[in-house]
């Protein structure tokens, strides 16, 4: 039996290596995962077990961290979005934070919410509706790693 940290860390292969074969040439493929992965491994694990310590499904940030940022830390889009969730910090972040993480778990955790399911709430987090192009990747990454999810703890008897 797997232990939920066990899946988490086989479904950050999974997460990187969509990132991976995103990139069409072997070469920029294989500077990614040399330059890249470890960074962007530490970074879904980071966001999966805080997510898991604030009460949130870890596999919606880990797919919601993937489609902002690919898991990357030090992003700044040109809103001023920051982090590896890209939250606007004037209405997420307080004081007492450690990092934007927080911020993004808890902007999540507002439009889970009010949301009847993750695609919605990821359209409302992004602004641009259930059926943008956003919600959609976000959507079907999220799928991506439940389906994962689903094989690995199936094969080993499930998560403990």
């Amino acid at each position: 039996m797997y232990h939920l940290a066990d899946i988490l860390a086989r479904l950050c292969l999974v997460s990187v290596a969509a990132t991976a074969n995103a990139y069409e040439s072997p070469t920029a493929r294989r500077a990614y995962y040399a330059e890249k992965s470890a960074p962007a491994s530490l970074i879904y694990l980071e966001v999966a077990e805080r997510a898991l310590d604030a009460d949130l499904d870890p596999l919606e940030l880990i797919a919601l961290s993937w489609v902002e940022t690919r898991h990357t830390r030090q992003v700044i889009s040109t809103a001023q979005a920051r982090g590896p969730l890209q939250i606007l910090r004037k209405y997420w972040r307080r004081k007492h934070d450690r990092d934007d993480i927080a911020g993004g778990l808890r902007a999540w955790s507002y439009y889970r919410a009010r949301s009847s399911s993750a695609q919605e709430a990821a359209g409302r987090y992004n602004g641009g509706g259930s059926s943008s192009g956003y919600a959609i990747a976000y959507q079907a990454h999220l799928e991506k790693l439940r389906r994962a999810a689903d094989i690995f703890t199936a094969h080993r008897g499930g998560a403990r």
